[in-house]
């Protein structure tokens, strides 16, 4: 065992999960060798804890001693009691600014809000927003009108939809919002509003912090521009091969094996289990 390395954010879609959305048996045994050794290795991820704790249990990680790090960083919980150990939150006169502003790139570009940890509120019938709940496996808030259903603070806004479609919304809101929340496109389908200071990088030292673990001693696994924060900050940060140009640009490490091949392992293999 590399004695380097105590810690591992490893990011859900493009990085973990294949095209399809599920976790090679590669992947999950170099992660289960790696728990083993005591290496904490934690899910640090755009998705909600709702959606995640289905993969951590499916890799045995909602045993005691485990953690889940949830929407870019904006919660972190203890995935053996499910409690939340820390959150940030947008603030709701601010979220429903959001919404307001997104709301004329609609329905090519879909608004979805999450209102907590597991409740999204959507628009019935939009295409966009639909696969995106599907995906997610969120409980859904059906609201004509959004920001009627935003009661208080909310965890992130979204906006879903294809590339060529979120180009003008995202600008539009990066221009109006930028100082007032934290802004990236999470994938090709996706552009996030967090809370202004909420980061995977915020997330991951958060988590380290509570666990007495330097930053020199993680690795960071994503592939796309919001993992970038924890890829710049970890003692290895390491991009996915299928990753974005400028992700890679940032990297220490970018695997040969992308996320359909294992690439995860990869990392696992090369500077832990070796």
């Amino acid at each position: 065992m590399n004695q380097s390395y105590k810690f591992v954010a490893i990011d859900a879609d493009g990085t973990l999960l294949d095209i399809n959305r599920n976790i090679t048996q590669r992947n999950k045994t170099a992660i289960q060798k790696a728990t083993a050794l005591g290496v904490k290795i934690v899910l640090c991820s755009g998705r909600s804890y709702h959606s995640l704790r289905f993969f951590a249990d499916e890799l045995g990680l909602k045993t005691k001693g485990n953690y889940v790090i949830a929407f870019n960083g904006g919660m972190i919980l203890n995935a053996h009691t499910n409690a939340v150990l820390y959150e940030t939150k947008i603030e709701q006169t601010l979220a429903k600014e959001i919404v307001t502003a997104a709301k004329p790139f609609s329905p090519a570009a879909a608004t979805l809000v999450y209102r907590d940890m597991s409740h999204l509120i959507i628009n019935p019938g939009i295409p966009n927003a639909d696969l995106y709940l599907e995906s997610s496996r969120a409980n859904p808030i059906y609201a004509e009108d959004i920001n009627s259903e935003i009661t208080g603070d909310v965890q992130k806004v979204l906006i879903a939809g294809h590339t060529a479609d979120l180009q003008a919304p995202a600008a539009f809101l990066t221009k109006q919002f930028t100082g007032r929340c934290n802004m990236m496109f999470s994938g090709p389908y996706l552009f996030e509003c967090n809370e202004l200071h909420t980061t995977k990088s915020s997330g991951i030292q958060t988590l380290c912090q509570m666990l007495g673990i330097s930053m020199s001693e993680t690795i960071a696994i994503g592939d796309n521009f919001n993992d970038v924060s924890m890829i710049q900050a970890a003692g290895l940060g390491v991009c996915m091969a299928n990753g974005e140009a400028e992700v890679k640009a940032k990297a220490d490490y970018v695997t040969a094996n992308d996320c359909n091949n294992s690439g995860v392992a990869e990392v696992l293999e090369k500077f832990i289990l070796q």
